[in-house]
């Protein structure tokens, strides 16, 4: 496999990659850069979690050859706020040392900010289809210089309903605009997509990640809240025999939150901190240490979760679960590595009871239960309430006619409050 360099990538993107920890090119990234940069169209079928993103926007960014903000130049269509944050994300991180200007439009949030920003100007508007042609149709977006249309998970946006906006959107843009689609799977009503908006396209395909490997005992331990999850990370660390530990968060302010936490229970000298906001020297200094065994536990976020082959990591921590499902096999496979034993524990609130289930039907292996002991904690503020939208969310997508655990007790509050003569 050859590096990112041999791929094509320049100086400034090989540099904001090396700031994001990513060494060696995954899969679909091997496959997709090059012909990208070469002029070709693509369909690829990749899973979530195969780097698609950094697959498609590395060589778009760097095809766009500086800044011109006052005409989009690259539109990424996702069908979830969730991915289109995601995806604005990873831009932003690798136009680290460009001058692009990106813009993410998405639902559920007040429009007026995102009008500000385009009134600003974009190089690259990544957003949800809705929210989209609300602005394009207010005539805040033109599309005339539209070099590149990106549709993220396109068998999502067909299957959310969103067939009428992304013809819309295929109508309206250049007929010379390049079109890539990525997709985990290609229903028939894609290839009709494909059939009437490009022209003799690059078909990838990329497999679905790997099992987690048969070295490494899973285990799972269902926890009341964060404050809980960090006392008990607290005693498993003081009590367990565990010669090397990675513990994984979904997010750089979880990490930096637990680091703290373990630094005053723990010791300073024992904990380190890995995430892509520190610089790369103190990443690189970090590694380091941990890999020499001089510090004995290492949180981080994903960006160690990939091409990173540290010896004798006895456990890896997940903190909370993973949103994306591949994620999980990266994390884990950072322990029982080279013919050596691992042990993977993942913790879970009952509001990401239901991502445990079908995390474990992707697998396809049941976690073994730790069984705990422990003081329960109190909710931070507004914690409760926010893990009761999220399972009231999940149960609505199964059962539209839920109305909600969280809408009930609010509904009582406020009957409660015209029954006592209050304003509610």
């Amino acid at each position: 496999m050859e590096g990112f360099e041999g791929l094509g990538i320049k100086a400034q993107f090989l540099k904001a990659l090396a700031d994001l920890g990513f060494t060696k090119p995954t899969e679909i990234q091997e496959k997709a850069i090059k012909p990208l940069l070469a002029g070709q169209e693509i369909i690829a079928t990749a899973p979530t979690g195969s780097g698609k993103t950094a697959a498609f926007m590395l060589p778009v960014m760097q095809m766009l050859r500086g800044t011109n903000p006052e005409h989009p130049r690259v539109l990424a269509i996702a069908p979830t706020k969730e991915l289109a944050m995601q995806i604005t994300s990873m831009a932003q991180d690798l136009n680290a040392y460009s001058d692009l200007k990106i813009v993410g439009l998405i639902g559920g949030v007040a429009k007026q900010g995102q009008r500000d920003q385009l009134a600003g100007g974009a190089d690259i508007i990544v957003a949800t289809p809705g929210r989209f042609m609300d602005l394009y149709f207010e005539g805040l977006i033109p599309l005339k210089k539209i070099q590149f249309l990106v549709l993220d998970e396109a068998d999502r946006l067909m299957d959310m309903g969103f067939m009428p906006q992304l013809n819309q959107i295929l109508e309206v843009i250049p007929s010379k605009s390049r079109k890539i689609l990525f997709s985990a799977t290609f229903p028939e009503r894609l290839q009709r997509v494909v059939d009437n908006f490009l022209e003799h396209p690059l078909r990838i395909e990329v497999s679905r990640q790997e099992k987690p490997a048969k070295d490494i005992d899973l285990f799972k331990v269902g926890l009341k809240n964060r404050l809980t999850k960090l006392h008990y990370l607290e005693q498993f660390l003081l009590n367990e025999d565990c010669e090397r530990v990675i513990i994984f968060t979904r997010t750089k302010e979880t990490a930096t939150q637990t680091q703290k936490y373990l630094l005053r229970k723990i010791g300073e000298d024992e904990i380190g901190l890995l995430h892509a906001n520190k610089g790369q020297n103190t990443r690189n200094n970090t590694f380091e240490k941990f890999k020499s065994g001089e510090i004995k536990y290492l949180v981080t976020t994903d960006i160690s979760a990939r091409g990173i082959d540290i010896p004798k990591v006895s456990h890896v921590i997940n903190f909370d679960v993973p949103l994306v499902k591949e994620e999980y096999v990266h994390r884990v496979g950072r322990t029982g590595r080279a013919g050596n034993s691992g042990v993977a524990i993942t913790f879970y609130t009952p509001a990401e009871e239901f991502q445990i289930e079908n995390l474990e039907e992707f697998i396809e292996e049941k976690m073994k239960v730790l069984d705990v002991d422990i003081e329960e904690k109190e909710f931070l503020p507004g914690e409760e309430k926010e893990m009761l939208r999220s399972m009231d969310l999940h149960r609505q997508k199964i059962d539209p006619n839920y109305r909600g655990a969280f809408q009930e007790r609010k509904k009582k509050k406020i009957f409660a409050s015209k029954k006592l003569g209050r304003k509610s």
